[in-house]
């Protein structure tokens, strides 16, 4: 009976000594080494204390691409999850044809990367891109940007480029959650007298409240 309790753990034995090997030992071993100048090669190195970080943090290139990390992280995680969560609150009810417009919105997600960066690609492109091109038409030419080459813009592009993708993605994650939430606690709330706001807050948010944090667990990892 008791090695009956044990056995599942013995399965485990194989697979999380590769991962302690092979992910957490090197996390430990690069954070000691950071701590020394040994320069992967030599067999003998010093401890130098806190001085390559030092370095680090007065290297431009580095702030910068920290810079761009936050604006991705906010830019991926924070925006796709609330318009996904407003999409999918959207398409949850039952109007004519929301069939199709859920398979529109989804649609980015049956795309792989490549195909939507060359989609991407050509709405962006300075000269002759779908973008630039309306804006002209329309008569704001003004607003014409080399897209994806002004170094002040490119990261909100790739990052619009990006959502295109995600916010499907996290609408999909939403649209699940909410399908699994009895209609009848809605339709009680609203016969209660409680307004959009109230139901969402008060009924679908702690209903579905494990959807959100998978949600936000699984953009974080597209982040990474």
């Amino acid at each position: 009976m008791r090695w009956k309790k044990l056995t599942p753990y013995a399965f485990l034995v194989f697979p999380f000594s590769l991962y302690f090997i092979w992910v957490i030992l090197p996390v430990f071993e690069t954070f000691f080494y950071s701590f020394t100048n040994w320069d992967s090669i030599s067999k003998t190195f010093d401890l130098i204390g806190f001085a390559n970080y030092i370095e680090l943090f007065q290297d431009y290139y580095f702030l910068l691409s920290l810079v761009n990390n936050v604006k991705w992280m906010i830019g991926f995680v924070i925006v796709s999850i609330p318009a996904g969560l407003s999409i999918a609150m959207l398409l949850d009810q039952k109007f004519p044809g929301h069939k199709v417009y859920k398979s529109l919105v989804f649609l980015p997600m049956t795309l792989s990367f490549v195909v939507i960066g060359q989609i991407w690609s050509w709405i962006l492109e300075p000269k002759n891109g779908a973008l630039n091109t309306f804006l002209r038409f329309v008569g704001l030419k003004d607003f014409a940007k080399p897209w994806l080459s002004d170094p002040n813009i490119v990261m909100y592009s790739l990052i619009a480029a990006a959502l295109w993708r995600q916010i499907a993605y996290a609408m999909i994650l939403f649209l699940a959650g909410l399908q699994g939430i009895s209609r009848e606690h809605v339709e009680a709330a609203y016969v209660d007298g409680a307004n959009a706001w109230q139901r969402f807050w008060y009924v679908i948010e702690i209903l579905g409240s494990k959807t959100p944090h998978f949600n936000a667990r699984i953009q974080s990892r597209f982040v990474n």
